[in-house]
């Protein structure tokens, strides 16, 4: 199963801390999260997989512009954790890479491939 998630990606942003101590997640890495997971349903409304799975995740930004490769990676697992598959702790391979959108081809976000082992 494959699917492209048109947006600007976003990569998991590092943990915010309230006054009293408790940690969050930045909410622009949450609202990229939720798009990723209500895609994925949209697309593939079944029930997720329930044994090991390999994940591939191509990133397309239209600037060049990026960070971290993984922090972009931790982001999309986050957001098919429990859509696509039960829990992200089932992925056994993993590929991840940056592409590179053309001026003929100027698409933003990711494209992602979760196959069942």
């Amino acid at each position: 199963m494959n699917l492209f998630i048109e947006g600007e990606p976003v990569p998991k942003g590092r943990p915010r801390f309230t006054r009293q101590g408790h940690a969050y997640t930045p909410s622009k890495t949450r609202r990229w999260e939720s798009k990723v997971g209500w895609s994925w349903r949209e697309a593939f409304p079944g029930d997720p997989i329930e044994g090991p799975v390999s994940v591939t995740v191509h990133v397309y930004h239209r600037s060049g512009r990026h960070g971290d490769l993984d922090n972009y990676l931790k982001a999309v697992l986050d957001g098919l954790n429990g859509v696509a598959f039960v829990d992200d702790k089932q992925v056994e391979e993993i590929y991840a890479a940056f592409a590179h959108s053309t001026a003929n081809d100027p698409k933003e976000g990711v494209r992602v491939w979760v196959e069942e082992l």
